[in-house]
């Protein structure tokens, strides 16, 4: 199993990448939080939708954008594996594939969480890659199983993510925290329901985000990141400062011609 292995230096590598590449991409990354402010301090598991391999490096953004708190991130062993850097910010490995390591996985999670209200944890319980619009939505159990071996009240909020294309020649990414449930060691044991009720959650705010997108409701999203100027940008500026010449040609033009009539 690959462990997390944060390190100060190594993490602001890992972020400074991520966000150029974002730049690069995106016209702009959209954040949000719903529900009531996180007053109680207790650890945080964050579950995600997995509609793209951006998915990854928006649960960092979110911390960086929205909530500043100390963030880990549980991936597929094999693709950290051959980007092993991306533990220095937090990242480690499970093997979905084997039973074992994956419970290994889990203690190592719950480790990260037990007594450590300051941190956030986030994994993909879908597994892969899905559509956004999928439904049912099918989630793992590991997840919820997760958050009984905490040994402790746990922090449990569904993040719902979406790249849309809008008015510009490049995408948006839209990330939308739900609103957060404090789940108790005793309520935690029940799998099952729990199960129940974190794909319910999960459902309602990626449904919740695709009406908000589609009726352009952004009003309570963030800007956190400006994209790259794209072609449409370029081309909108250099019509605007075409404009501006004809105006300033335009003026100059009519002043001459006042200055004639004033020496007539």
């Amino acid at each position: 199993m690959i462990t997390a292995a944060k390190h100060p230096v190594g993490s602001a590598l890992v972020w400074q990448l991520i966000r150029t590449a974002l730049v690069k991409h995106f016209s702009a990354v959209r954040l949000r939080q719903r529900g009531a402010p996180w007053t109680e301090a207790v650890p945080t598991l964050l579950y995600v939708s997995h509609t793209s391999w951006w998915d990854g490096y928006m649960c960092l953004v979110l911390e960086h954008g929205l909530l500043h708190r100390d963030p880990y991130l549980m991936m597929e062993e094999k693709n950290l594996r051959r980007y092993r850097f991306f533990s220095w910010a937090g990242v480690f490995g499970v093997d979905r594939d084997d039973g074992r390591a994956a419970l290994q996985s889990l203690e190592y999670a719950a480790g990260l969480l037990h007594d450590h209200p300051e941190r956030d944890l986030y994994l993909f319980p879908q597994g892969s890659v899905m559509p956004a619009d999928q439904r049912p939505l099918h989630l793992y159990s590991g997840a919820a199983r997760l958050a009984a071996r905490i040994g402790g009240p746990v922090r449990l909020a569904p993040v719902a993510l979406r790249y849309e294309f809008l008015q510009e020649q490049r995408p948006e990414v839209f990330a939308s925290i739900g609103p957060a449930r404090i789940v108790t060691p005793d309520q935690s044991q029940h799998h099952r329901a729990l199960l129940m009720t974190m794909t319910s959650d999960l459902t309602a705010e990626l449904d919740l985000l695709h009406a908000d997108i589609t009726a352009e409701h952004l009003e309570d999203f963030h800007t956190f990141l400006r994209g790259r100027s794209g072609i449409d940008r370029a081309f909108d500026r250099l019509l605007l400062r075409q404009r501006r010449e004809s105006r300033r040609h335009a003026i100059a033009a009519a002043a001459r011609t006042s200055q004639g009539t004033a020496d007539v």
